[in-house]
């Protein structure tokens, strides 16, 4: 980013940053999935307890009883839609994508819909 390396030109992204915060120390897991958790759950990944891959061996899950914002936003009236991949695990039906509050349009897919009917 521009504001730890002058050589780098983003003058937007610098507008931007000027203009509100600046995060100068980023942590994230080292697979993808817990990552994903996080963000669907607003949890960091030692906290909500998927701390591991999710490449559709591991038999681990983003537990149940972890509210997704999927679902928190459907209650808003809003509509979503999955894009991307799950990888949260599988071990029931429970977990599926579908039932934590994701539409999953086959969970491929190049747009994302978020908005109010």
């Amino acid at each position: 980013m521009p504001w730890g390396d002058p050589s780098v030109l983003a003058p937007h992204t610098l507008e931007l940053a000027n203009s509100g915060v600046k995060l100068g120390a980023l942590y994230t897991q080292n697979w993808c999935a817990p990552s994903r958790g996080a963000l669907l759950t607003g949890r960091y990944p030692q906290h909500s307890g998927y701390t591991k891959g999710g490449d559709g061996n591991d038999t681990g899950a983003l537990e149940t009883r972890w509210e997704l914002i999927p679902k928190v936003l459907k209650r808003a009236g809003y509509r979503t839609v999955g894009v991307g991949k799950w990888h949260l695990g599988y071990p029931t039906t429970q977990h599926l994508p579908e039932k934590r509050g994701i539409i999953p349009r086959e969970l491929v897919s190049y747009t994302c819909e978020l908005s109010k009917p």
